[in-house]
């Protein structure tokens, strides 16, 4: 039967290339409270003006670093979806920032006992995430609102072109690379710039620096060779 709180039956979809625990999820998810739909449909649904709850499952594997720019990518194509993943064990310490952006993780092993309570959890809002996970995140979003505003962060022109090459996802030895600077020059911008951000990792730091004016010229410019016409504004 479905749950009184939420008549409507929830829309799964799977982003799962595993076709022995693809078939697993689908027996386990065979109830009326749940209706499994393709990637097609999921669109189709996001698009429209129905307002049943869609939650995508993905594999850990999507969360190979950078994962930004791929939660972005879902984000934008399912507005109003929820995500959760499927992985082995939960992240600690800096891991935590891969589920920045995530609104639920079960592991393979727990899934026959908590996969569904936390489809229904995601369903209605909420989220449901390790502790550890909920601790980084609220750690980030106090971080985020202390050092938005704050002098401090002002990048110098190597550290907006070095942030840039960052939220772009790459690593500490192409962003030298296509800077012409040693990898160690690299680390040590990447270190001035957590320390102004207050960031914990550079992911973080990518984010806080690209709400400030002036970052995404500072980015082309790197990217296209072309000289950006505020550039002073940031040293």
């Amino acid at each position: 039967m479905r749950r009184k709180n939420n008549p409507r039956p929830i829309l799964i979809c799977f982003f799962e290339g595993n076709p022995v625990l693809r078939e697993d999820l689908t027996h386990l998810l065979r109830r009326s409270e749940f209706q499994l739909v393709s990637e097609k449909q999921a669109r189709e649904r996001a698009n429209s003006s129905l307002t049943a709850p869609l939650v995508l499952i993905f594999n850990e594997n999507v969360l190979t670093p950078p994962p930004r720019p791929f939660l972005r990518a879902q984000r934008a194509r399912f507005p109003e979806a929820r995500i959760l993943i499927l992985g082995t064990e939960p992240p600690r310490g800096q891991g935590c920032q891969l589920l920045l952006g995530i609104d639920g993780f079960v592991t393979y092993k727990e899934r026959k006992k908590k996969l569904i309570p936390a489809l229904r959890t995601l369903a209605n809002g909420h989220l449901r995430l390790p502790p550890e996970v909920l601790e980084y995140n609220a750690q980030v979003a106090i971080q985020t609102f202390r050092h938005k505003d704050n002098a401090r962060a002002h990048l110098t022109r190597r550290e907006a072109e070095v942030i840039g090459l960052v939220k772009e996802g790459h690593s500490n030895k192409q962003i030298g690379a296509r800077l012409n600077i040693r990898e160690r020059t690299v680390k040590f911008h990447m270190g001035n710039i957590l320390a102004k951000f207050g960031a914990q990792d550079r992911y973080a730091a990518a984010d806080l620096a690209y709400e400030r004016p002036g970052l995404q010229e500072a980015h082309l410019a790197v990217t296209h060779g072309m000289p950006p016409s505020n550039l002073l504004a940031l040293q």
